[in-house]
């Protein structure tokens, strides 16, 4: 079993970890490609608005976008982005998307369900992966993005300006400074894990 260093599901109902991966690692799942296509639901449920759709006149958007921005960030790690496949997205923001995307809400949880239910099977009886958490789910999903795809049809929309500013880690050369040697990196404002 080869050692990867890659990000936890944490939907597992098994206690037990392989000895051979780190504390921080899990088995590298196929669900995982599947989540990656399901999280490009997310960026476009956060990042797009019907074109007819005034921004400036709507105050709970800028929470949205807030969070959108955390989420998204190209270089922080926000801790928010662990609980969004576990728990969903804030029911603040959702309760704030423009009614013409209920449907990509709907999708984006009905996805995140069938996600963390099929976690829940393949990683049951850890260090395995049972492959039958597999069979049929793509089927299920492209059925999900298909209807969504039909209901978006002729909706124009456009793209929100969630402009960051990326932060440029700072690196040290000097390696009598133990402290750097963690692991992480500090940037201008802190800790970067």
């Amino acid at each position: 079993m080869n050692k990867r260093k890659i990000a936890s599901t944490n939907h597992s109902s098994s206690q037990k970890q392989p000895e051979t991966l780190l504390d921080d690692a899990v088995l590298l799942n196929p669900l995982h490609d599947h989540e990656s296509v399901w999280w490009i639901a997310c960026w476009a449920l956060l990042h797009y608005i019907p074109a007819n759709h005034n921004p400036e006149s709507d105050e709970k958007l800028r929470e949205h976008i807030e969070f959108a921005r955390r989420i998204f960030h190209p270089t922080v790690f926000a801790p928010e982005r662990n609980e969004v496949l576990s728990l969903g997205l804030p029911k603040t923001i959702i309760a704030h998307v423009p009614s013409e995307f209920e449907w990509l809400v709907d999708t984006v949880s009905l996805v995140r369900n069938i996600l963390c239910h099929r976690y829940k099977v393949a990683e049951a009886d850890l260090p395995e992966i049972d492959g039958k958490a597999f069979d049929g789910l793509w089927q299920s999903i492209h059925t999900e993005y298909d209807m969504l795809a039909g209901h978006f049809k002729g909706l124009e929309v456009k793209m929100m300006d969630l402009k960051v500013e990326k932060w440029k880690l700072d690196t040290m050369e000097d390696d009598n400074d133990s402290d750097m040697d963690d692991g992480h990196f500090l940037n201008k404002r802190g800790r970067v894990d």
